[in-house]
């Protein structure tokens, strides 16, 4: 007759081992809390140094803002109609504008050079700056706010020159009707209002202040150097900055630094995890050693229980009722335990830093969803920990059952086949110990602590020459491969059809192989910038001259890494012009006009680069010459290094 179990009765007998075994019960959730606590801590603690750094660079507003410069100022500038056009833009919610020009301020009689940022009441929010002395708005609209590098120039301490007087001068250069700068003439302008210094923003590397574009209306400045744009939503944002840069605009955001902080931080988080997985992997060893010598404990008590008709299911259920229990309590417990050793780490931290002088932070950061996910996560290790416990008792045979308490008591009465005076030829006889001849009998005359500690310093030593060893043969083959390294980087530089590519430490031939790895990283930082996707072509080569002119030319073949970018429109391309010649050098004896297209050329260093673009279309017009039918071209750029080690600067 079978007999199902009530719930009651299942948990009390799983709960049995608290009044049975507390000792070892104790134990058993300590060390899987332990292992609970080691991942919550270093978890915590990734979280907590993220969030540190995130706040220390951006503010909800600069989540959504984008940056917006012209980039090479004598070719395009940002006027007040484009502001007003990118006001337009669907999505678009503020516009904040900049003005940059160098500037004197004056305090307390002393007289200081400075640059003066002229902008509006958006533009600290949406920039994610925030200011650690005084405040960020003032009432009358005349406040304004300086750098800590700035106070110490006029011998002030940033939270002393909060509410002092300053009086600021601007040099504003002269333009014509287009913003742009005709000669190096300036115009000074001593600004007659009586500004005061509000705020300050703890930055010892620049020297800069912040004041209102409202009190300086009458100068009419209507070329800005920067752009803060705020879009709505964090889904619009990529859409928002391609129509800014197909204006020809050059637009970055604080997100791009966000997206890759935290991604590095996923690798440290990642990486803490998987320290703290390792000590509850060795807990959960525990927890599967308790459950198992509790089948053995019971092994007599599972007979009695199947005998009288509990059914199979109901042992099964028991056991994991108890390591399901365990693993919550262990979860629990791991909570507690990595909570308040990170309470103790961080105050004695901050403790730390307050004595030298410095600011206390919180270095722990406890998500609550990470909390729940890793007191389920224990839960279901103490679970997994009982499965196999409970598979075993629920196929126990109840005849075996009841009869393995005298199988193992006749198992564990037997003598044991090792003895540790055969090692030393001793045998037992009636009258005592009797002391044979053996190749360690000589041993058998020394105390038994002596023979230990021989061993045990013989150990000792075989562990010191086994170290010795392998660290000497270690370092000697590291410091061959260096000389070796270094022979061949310096037989690599007295070759005359090779060269040394730093980052793979490789001997190139430049008419064969290719180190591609700088053309890649600047495609990269292209890509991100100007909102560009390029296409790998393989391996490609152009010609390259070496002289200063296309009159006299010296022309040699390249051989480098090719891309290519399709349907570009006029616009971009002028952008991706002004991005190489700010990031490369342009060369003049590399430029080539045509009907079709053309060919920009620029270097650094040894490396030689290549923009070469062409119409999509053209057709024929009524003089049969032929034209573009739109502004789309195919671009591709091309980059390698100099043949046989020649140097570009021949081209200056």
């Amino acid at each position: 007759m079978k007999i199902n179990m009530k719930i009651t009765d299942i948990l009390s007998l799983s709960t049995r081992m608290f009044r049975t075994r507390p000792m070892r019960t104790f134990l058993t959730i300590l060390g899987l809390s332990v292992g609970i606590g080691a991942v919550l801590f270093l978890v915590s603690l990734g979280y907590g140094l993220q969030k540190i750094v995130l706040g220390n660079i951006t503010t909800a507003d600069s989540l959504l803002s984008l940056d917006v410069t012209p980039g090479a100022e004598e070719i395009i500038s940002i006027t007040q109609s484009d502001v007003d056009e990118i006001s337009q833009i669907p999505h678009v919610e503020l516009v904040s504008p900049v003005v940059s020009l160098s500037a004197q301020m004056s305090v307390n009689g002393f007289t200081g050079s400075t640059v003066a940022n002229i902008v509006d009441d958006h533009f600290l929010r949406l920039s994610g700056l925030t200011v650690d002395f005084g405040q960020a708005v003032s009432d009358d609209g005349f406040g304004i706010i300086i750098s800590s590098a700035g106070a110490s120039l006029f011998g002030l301490e940033p939270q002393d020159i909060i509410n002092h007087d300053a009086k600021i001068s601007l040099f504003i250069p002269k333009t014509d009707e287009y913003n742009t700068v005709t000669s190096e003439e300036i115009t000074v302008s001593d600004l007659s209002q009586n500004y005061k210094v509000i705020g300050v923003i703890n930055d010892d590397s620049s020297n800069y202040i912040y004041f209102p574009s409202s009190s300086v209306k009458n100068l009419s400045l209507n070329k800005f150097d920067q752009l803060k744009i705020k879009v709505s939503e964090s889904k619009y944002v990529e859409e928002v900055r391609s129509l800014i840069i197909d204006k020809g605009f050059l637009v970055s955001s604080l997100s791009d630094i966000i997206d890759q902080t935290n991604k590095i931080f996923k690798v440290v988080q990642l990486i803490l995890a998987i320290f703290g997985l390792i000590a509850l992997l060795v807990s959960s060893i525990g927890m599967i050693n308790t459950m198992t010598i509790t089948l053995l404990e019971r092994i007599n008590e599972i007979g009695i229980m199947r005998a009288i008709g509990i059914t199979k299911r109901d042992i099964k259920i028991m056991f994991l009722t108890e390591s399901l229990i365990m693993g919550l309590l262990g979860g629990i417990g791991g909570v507690i335990i990595g909570y308040i050793g990170g309470s103790l780490v961080n105050m004695g931290i901050n403790l730390l830093a307050n004595t030298f002088g410095g600011q206390s932070l919180n270095l722990f950061y406890y998500p609550s969803w990470f909390i729940y996910f890793i007191i389920i996560f224990s839960t279901l290790i103490g679970l997994l920990t009982g499965i196999f416990p409970s598979i075993k008792a629920s196929k126990l045979n109840p005849l075996l059952a009841l009869r393995i308490n005298n199988l193992m008591h006749n198992f564990f009465r037997r003598k044991p086949r090792f003895s540790f005076n055969k090692i030393f030829n001793l045998q037992r006889s009636r009258r005592g110990l009797s002391r044979h001849r053996g190749p360690l009998s000589f041993l058998s005359k020394m105390p038994r602590k002596r023979i230990y500690l021989i061993l045990a310093l013989i150990v000792l030593v075989l562990v010191i020459f086994s170290v010795y060893y392998f660290t000497r043969t270690s370092s000697t083959s590291d410091k061959a491969a260096k000389k070796e390294v270094i022979k061949s980087q310096q037989d690599c530089t007295r070759s005359v059809t090779s060269f040394w590519c730093e980052s793979s430490k490789q001997c190139l031939a430049s008419a064969k192989d290719f180190c591609a790895d700088d053309i890649n990283n600047l495609i990269v930082r292209m890509e991100s910038s100007m909102n560009v996707k390029f296409n790998d072509l393989g391996r490609e080569n152009f010609v390259w001259n070496l002289k200063s002119s296309r009159d006299n030319t010296e022309d040699t073949n390249i051989y480098g890494e090719g891309y290519v970018a399709q349907d570009i429109s006029m616009n971009k391309l002028e952008a991706l012009e002004r991005y190489l010649e700010v990031n490369l050098q342009a060369s003049d004896a590399n430029v080539i006009n045509g009907i079709s297209g053309g060919l920009r050329g620029y270097y650094n260093n040894n490396m030689a680069c290549v923009l070469d673009f062409r119409y999509k279309e053209m057709k024929a017009n009524e003089d049969s010459v032929l034209v573009p039918v739109s502004d789309s071209l195919n671009v591709k750029f091309k980059c390698g290094y100099i043949p046989n080690n020649q140097e570009l600067n021949e081209i200056n």
